[in-house]
Order: C-alpha cells, then structure tokens, then sequence
C-alpha cells in the first residue's frame, strides 16, 4: 500500500526482505536460519511476489559461520571484541564519540517517551475499562434492588450470571 503509488500494478512492487533475529531458536528445528517462502497451497507453485521472510536463530553463535560470527557480535559490548570491522567501527563511534554518544542519547529519549507513551495509552485503557466495570456494577445493585433476576441483569449489563452474583453476594473483585 505504501510502495506503489495510485494506479500502479502489483509487478511495480519492490522486492521486499523481512528479517527477524530472534534471541533463540522459536521454529524449533535447532537451525541457525530460516528461509521462509511463499507457495500457492493448491498448486504447489511459487507465489513469485519477491516477498522475502527469514528467520535468524540469534542463540546459535558458532564461530565457524559467518552468520554465528555475527549474532556473536550483537552480544558483544565491547568494539574490540567485534569480529566485523564495520559493525566494530560504527559500535565505536557510537559509544566513544561525543557525537555518537548524543546521538544515543536522543535516541533512547525517544524510545523512552514513545513507551511512556503507549503506558499512558494503555493506562487510560485499564482506567475506563475499571470504570465501566464499576457502573455495570453500580447498574447491577440498582436493578436487583427492583428486583429483577441475576440472569436478567446480566444480560442487560453484558456480564456473566456468576460475576452478578459474585458482585451481589459481596465478592467485589471489579477486574472480573
């Protein structure tokens, strides 16, 4: 949707590699990667969209491979210890300049309030989903006091039959 614009035909699309680098082996097969490819189910075919996924085990850390010479490079803190020069050197400017290290800095303020974000969101959602379980229950006392069955009120206020009771008894746990 974001690569093609208006009246583009779906062969205008790019090729396309999503990588995951998981921090131990989640398909289970103990292998350090994973090639995953798309195929037609009835057909057997290749889909052909150049659409990409990959799988990189980042728990398996051989020496002896390129690949498990590089997850154990992710681990390491120190850029001396870095087999790939590039990433040892670009490690370095990071944390051993000024300017890497304020560039960091910016960075990890921005993670920072982008979580404290989403917890505020997040918050706000527990708070009004308390509250509204508080009115249902508020509702559910009104209702019964009229006299109407547990049944009732709790198809009316959208709740199981066992939390109304639960709430009418006394056992006031409002997450339920």
């Amino acid at each position: 949707m974001n690569t093609l614009n208006p009246g583009e035909d779906f062969e205008e699309l790019p090729e396309s590699h999503v990588i995951f680098i998981t921090p131990e082996d989640v398909l289970g097969d103990d292998l350090p990667i994973y090639h995953i490819g798309r195929r037609i189910e009835e057909t057997g075919a290749e889909f052909g969209d150049e659409s990409h996924i990959t799988y990189v085990n980042g728990g398996r850390r051989e020496e002896d491979t390129e690949l498990g010479r590089l997850m154990e490079d992710f681990h390491c803190r120190d850029p001396k210890d870095i087999h790939s020069e590039i990433l040892a050197e670009r490690v370095r400017e990071l944390k051993e300049t000024q300017e890497g290290v304020e560039y960091m800095c910016k960075e990890m303020d921005k993670i920072y309030s982008e979580g404290e974000q989403r917890g505020e969101k997040r918050g706000m959602a527990r708070g009004l989903a308390k509250g509204e379980m508080r009115a249902k229950k508020d509702t559910a006392f009104t209702l019964a006091d009229r006299g109407m069955s547990i049944s009732d009120i709790a198809e009316i206020i959208k709740v199981s039959a066992k939390v109304v009771e639960e709430w009418l008894s006394g056992n006031v746990n409002l997450a339920k």
